[in-house]
């Protein structure tokens, strides 16, 4: 038990030292190795060390969460990790395609989070997914959100709907060279379409959405946008309030390299956060 806690309370700040905890004596690692293997990461940075890990039977049938993170994927690498072992799969992030595509359906049946760093719909989703997050187009949300609807209608065990809407300053700032006023309205017409689509899929989806969450980082979280978001939900609610189940989660951490440096992102799944997690109730903002 003692190892078991030790063991958890670890594995973020300093996972080099719950692996050495792990290979004093076959009783510890039997005790440790579940807390070690539920969540792996692929990066560009461990591809090797995972790969060899995927071939292991005993650590295959530990893992429960898996996420690729990893934007400059190239399809020689694909043939690196063979996911055919995994056999309880309870979550899937970042290039969740990929992952989709070559699980075992079997796998694939115990599948109830999909956190996808794209902005298309996934294909290949088993019936029991309950959590879907999907990266939203600030500028042009309205073919996610149509695809969204019909794609509903083929999970009716969806439940929890979360956006990430994260945009870096140059997406809009050099667009309009400099022009901090034009730059402030279309920051305030993004945040204002986004408000809309949020409000239209609770309207579509009926009862059944019990949260529909949004990370809203980068640019988005400054105070111009973040305001008129806001503002937006409590004017298109009128005399009814807005509605409990919407939530935003207003990330103002710097957003990193992902590419080159994931662990804000590993820090946050081993932690527990994700979107439902973090996100607040926008009558206490």
């Amino acid at each position: 038990m003692i190892a078991c806690i030790a063991a958890e309370d670890m594995l973020v700040a300093d996972r080099e030292s719950v692996v050495a905890l792990a290979q004093t004596a076959h009783f510890v690692h039997y005790t440790i190795a579940p807390f070690l293997y539920r969540r792996v990461f692929i990066t560009r940075n461990n591809e090797q060390a995972i790969g060899l890990l995927l071939r292991n039977v005993d650590a295959c049938a530990l893992i429960r969460d898996i996420t690729v993170i990893w934007y400059n994927w190239t399809p020689e690498k694909e043939t690196i990790f063979n996911l055919t072992g995994l056999n309880s799969i309870a979550g899937v992030s970042g290039r969740v395609q990929y992952l989709l595509d070559r699980l075992h359906s079997d796998s694939k049946q115990s599948l109830r989070m999909i956190q996808s760093w794209g902005f298309d719909l996934p294909n290949n989703v088993p019936p029991g997914v309950t959590h879907i997050c999907l990266h939203m187009q600030c500028r042009n949300p309205f073919p996610l959100i149509t695809g969204l609807f019909k794609w509903m209608e083929l999970f009716p065990s969806i439940t929890h709907i979360g956006f990430a809407i994260v945009l870096f300053p140059e997406d809009i700032f050099n667009a309009f060279d400099n022009d901090t006023v034009a730059y402030d309205d279309e920051c305030r017409w993004i945040a204002q379409a986004v408000s809309q689509q949020l409000l239209d899929v609770l309207k579509i989806s009926g009862a059944r959405i019990l949260q529909l969450a949004a990370h809203i980082g980068g640019v988005m979280s400054d105070d111009v946008p973040w305001q008129a978001m806001v503002e937006a939900l409590y004017e298109r609610a009128g005399d009814s309030g807005v509605d409990q189940r919407i939530r935003l989660w207003r990330d103002q951490r710097p957003i990193g390299d992902f590419i080159d440096d994931p662990g804000e992102r590993v820090e946050d799944a081993n932690n527990g956060i994700n979107v439902w997690s973090k996100a607040l109730n926008v009558t206490v903002l």
